[in-house]
């Protein structure tokens, strides 16, 4: 006899030649019990002897796994579609139309809600595990950018006057809102300070405004040494502070020359469309944009 069961919420056909087609076939799992006839014709009995399929599909003893019932849908479904047509089309066509009855029933039935409400409350745990985590690393670039502009008050060249928030907590770049509210800030600003793009500029992103501007003189690993920005421009303007991924994002945001004009001004000095490396997560980087190119620079 052909009998489908359950392994691992996978309902297996295991067809024995040996089998008696007279004899009803047994489709169950722990949702419900459906008994039926096979579903190739019986030879030696007419169509009216047969039991209707549809007639034997019991009344569900426990309906808790709407994934169950879905494979049981997906098993007769197939049945039903296939070509040429069964000769219990009309038995299959009633017995699927129970099961999307009975799977409307889970979806409302108390036992349903609670386990939703027991898998919403692990979803609102991680998600308040999600959140103190970005606020901890929030707290630390908003601290890094305190004390990096601490260290640039004495230094000739450097303006802050056109950062975003310098008495506020550095947004979560994360968060898209907070992207989009900074790159509209940059712009704004680029706006400003280039005069409308008529005066050379470049735009770029760094870990420590001072160093960037000043240089690093320490040779003592290869490639680490670079000159300063002060070699070739006269002025450093530092945009907004934010993570190394939302500096390293707005920098290919404002250089995108597909949705952004800053790359198609013959003033612009950058050749690419970013794409900096980003500095750790939780340690500040700095959007800033140079001018004022020096004399023979």
């Amino acid at each position: 006899m052909p009998h489908f069961h359950e392994d691992d919420s996978i309902f297996n056909l295991i067809a024995d030649d040996s089998s008696d087609p007279q004899q009803p076939m047994i489709v169950e799992n722990n949702s419900f019990v459906l008994t039926c006839n096979h579903l190739s014709p019986s030879p030696g009995r007419s169509q009216s002897q047969r039991r209707p399929l549809g007639s034997q599909f019991a009344k569900p003893r426990r309906m808790a796994n709407i994934e169950e019932a879905d494979d049981l849908f997906d098993v007769l479904d197939e049945v039903y579609s296939a070509e040429p047509r069964s000769p219990h089309h009309v038995e299959i066509e009633e017995t699927l139309r129970r099961i999307r009855c009975e799977q409307r029933w889970v979806s409302k039935s108390p036992d349903h809600g609670r386990k939703k409400r027991s898998r919403s409350g692990s979803l609102t745990r991680i998600d308040a595990a999600h959140e103190k985590m970005r606020a901890n690393i929030m707290e630390d670039v908003t601290l890094g950018r305190d004390e990096a502009l601490k260290k640039i008050i004495q230094i000739d060249g450097i303006s802050t006057a056109h950062i975003h928030g310098i008495r506020a907590d550095v947004l979560d770049p994360e968060k898209e809102e907070n992207l989009v509210l900074l790159q509209q800030h940059c712009d704004f600003k680029l706006e400003l300070i280039t005069a409308g793009g008529s005066e050379e500029f470049y735009v770029g992103i760094c870990c420590s405004p001072k160093t960037r501007r000043e240089g690093n003189h320490d040779d003592s690993v290869p490639g680490r040494a670079y000159k300063g920005h002060h070699i070739e421009w006269e002025e450093m303007h530092l945009l907004c502070a934010s993570t190394g991924f939302g500096a390293s994002t707005l920098e290919k945001r404002i250089l995108d020359k597909k949705n952004n004009k800053w790359r198609l001004f013959p003033t612009c000095r950058n050749k690419a469309d970013g794409g900096q490396k980003p500095g750790p997560r939780n340690e500040v980087s700095f959007v800033y944009v140079v001018k004022g190119r020096k004399p023979g620079s």
